[in-house]
C-alpha cells in the first residue's frame, strides 16, 4: 500500500463477483482510451 500512488486503479478482492466487475469496467475503458484508437481515429479525420 506504500506505493498505490503509483498506480492509476485499486482494485480490491474482497468480493469476488464485485473484483471481476470492476475488472472488466477497467479494460473496457482502458481499451476506450484515445492514444490507443490512434489509428482507427486518424481514419475518421
Amino acid at each position: 500500500m506504500k506505493e498505490i500512488d503509483k498506480y492509476d486503479y485499486a482494485l480490491l478482492n474482497d468480493d469476488l463477483q464485485e473484483a471481476i466487475t470492476k475488472m472488466a469496467g477497467i479494460v473496457s475503458a482502458e481499451q476506450c482510451r484515445v492514444e490507443r484508437q490512434d489509428k482507427k481515429l486518424k481514419i475518421l479525420k
